[in-house]
């Protein structure tokens, strides 16, 4: 439910819902929820006034995402008072709350209820449009009707008094799924989502990402990202002219196609340590806070190895790691037992080597024996800043999604 002060000179705001399925598109215009359209055909997805109501257990099992959004006729939401996306049982008890700033947006994805395993979960999204509901819609395939609406829909809409169509049944009040049907990991990001203008960069990006999944045969993929970056001494030159920055810039959109829009991240030299999480929307304040000290000046890869595997017990989800270096393995054989031992685990290694480096031993761990997955992939990036953003993902893309189909066929990785 969205909830504000009313604000002179403001439309009503109309909440919606998008109903999605592999490849984060609707598959029809009747997956739209909306005042005028406000119940799914499947009946799990219903809208009335400020509140979506789902009855997750009926949704339909291809769809995998359900988005919640708002929009204006008039005004933006950056004159919205006190706007808030908030969680609610049948009870009116709020499970969570999520305060929403703005400035010129007229359209807004407040968040997301997406599929993990055999339940739900809930994230908090915060992306803005200026430009309405119809460019919210489309950018998930919904085909808006450009034809002028009609006085009578939209004087109901902001119930006019002189509008005979007020008052019409309306359906029944919301029923938010109990607190005991939604699972056990629903939980809300640790920060309010402020909205920003669309960086079209970033999207393009994305959708590259999304167009290298699916031709890999992975639409719609859902994994944690995990970022591990050699800071060796031989890197020191990489980091001070910026190319791993550049890196990070392009790395950080796959946690938004894949995840939540957050890079779980690591740095390597003699020992390992973690970094802050990475999130897409403040890369830039991460990369100034970026440096290879304190670390070490040899690479030693199974500290960094088990470091990640260490977190990725902690969850269990299906987890992509991009393991950069600009040098060969050093403990080869240690690397090699922890890496065949992990192929049990739903975790997926893709080694990048950065340079002109000899990096034969990170290209057999690609070909390792004795593992009940492949689990590794290897990519080699002699300069980094001379490929384009589709060579890039298909370098880093190309073999998860067979590492995942391949996971899910031996019960490694659920749902």
């Amino acid at each position: 439910m969205l909830s504000w002060l009313p604000t002179d000179g403001l439309s009503e705001i109309d909440v919606s819902a998008l109903l999605l399925g592999p490849g984060g598109r609707v598959r029809d215009d009747a997956d739209l929820v909306f005042y005028n359209q406000p119940r799914h055909l499947s009946g799990a997805v219903r809208q009335d006034g400020p509140a979506v109501e789902v009855d997750l257990p009926g949704v339909e099992p291809e769809i995998e995402r359900i988005v919640l959004a708002a929009s204006l006729d008039a005004g933006t939401f950056g004159q919205v008072a006190d706007l808030v996306l908030r969680l609610d049982t049948a009870a009116d008890e709020a499970i969570a709350e999520f305060p929403i700033t703005a400035s010129t947006e007229t359209a807004l994805i407040g968040g997301e209820l997406y599929r993990r395993g055999d339940g739900w979960r809930f994230r908090a999204v915060g992306q803005g449009y200026d430009a309405g509901l119809a460019a919210l819609t489309t950018d998930f395939g919904v085909t808006i009707d450009e034809e002028p609406e009609p006085a009578s829909v939209a004087s109901a809409r902001t119930g006019a008094a002189e509008d005979p169509t007020v008052g019409l049944p309306r359906p029944a009040p919301p029923r938010v799924p109990d607190l005991a049907e939604w699972p056990d990991h629903l939980a809300p990001l640790p920060f309010a989502p402020q909205l920003a203008p669309v960086d079209p960069q970033l999207e393009a990006r994305k959708q590259r990402i999304a167009d290298t999944l699916a031709r890999n045969g992975a639409p719609g993929a859902r994994a944690r990202v995990v970022l591990v970056l050699d800071a060796s001494g031989s890197m020191s030159l990489a980091y001070v002219d910026g190319v791993v920055g550049r890196i990070v810039e392009r790395v950080a959109p796959i946690a938004a196609v894949l995840d939540i829009g957050v890079v779980r991240a690591w740095k390597f030299a003699d020992t390992a340590q973690q970094l802050p999480d990475l999130h897409v929307d403040r890369v830039g304040d991460w990369i100034a806070g970026l440096d290879y000290h304190g670390v070490g000046l040899r690479n030693n890869e199974p500290a960094a190895i088990r470091a990640v595997l260490d977190h990725a017990a902690t969850h269990g989800d299906p987890t992509l790691v991009l393991f950069f270096a600009d040098g060969d393995v050093r403990r080869n054989l240690e690397t090699s037992v922890l890496l065949r031992a992990a192929s049990a685990k739903p975790v997926f290694w893709q080694f990048v080597g950065l340079g002109p480096a000899d990096f034969t031993r990170y290209a057999k761990l690609d070909t390792m024996k004795i593992r009940l997955v492949d689990n590794c992939g290897f990519a080699r990036l002699s300069n980094p800043d001379h490929i384009s953003d589709g060579r890039f993902y298909d370098l880093l893309l190309a073999e998860f999604p067979r590492w995942l189909a391949a996971a899910r066929a031996k019960g490694i990785v659920t749902g």
